[in-house]
């Protein structure tokens, strides 16, 4: 979940279109159901948007490779079990995929 604060701008996009804020975030908040990652939410503030977004996707990877970790370990059995190239890339694939939900999120 990411929480944003309301930025002043004086942005003049047409002639009728200015626009007068812009939401710049500011923290989020990640929870997740993977063992190792389920102990203890993450919770970051800082002030510089990229760095945010940066530290957000990064736990992202780390809570995804976690997960992987633990698929590749049940389902080693499948792992073995493929001797087609092509057939081993997609079962890869879909191990490595893991939802993620957001609070209040469309999607």
């Amino acid at each position: 979940d990411f929480e944003t604060m309301l930025i002043k701008t004086n942005i003049k996009k047409t002639k009728n279109l200015e626009h007068t804020n812009f939401h710049q975030p500011v923290s989020f908040s990640i929870f997740s159901n993977v063992p190792g990652h389920n102990i203890k939410p993450v919770h970051v503030v800082n002030n510089d948007p990229k760095l945010l977004i940066d530290i957000f996707v990064q736990e992202l990877k780390n809570i995804s490779m976690a997960a992987y970790k633990i698929q590749k370990l049940k389902y080693k059995y499948v792992y073995e079990k493929i001797k087609d190239k092509q057939l081993f890339k997609k079962f890869d694939k879909w191990v490595r995929e893991i939802p993620k939900i957001g609070f209040n999120s469309s999607r």
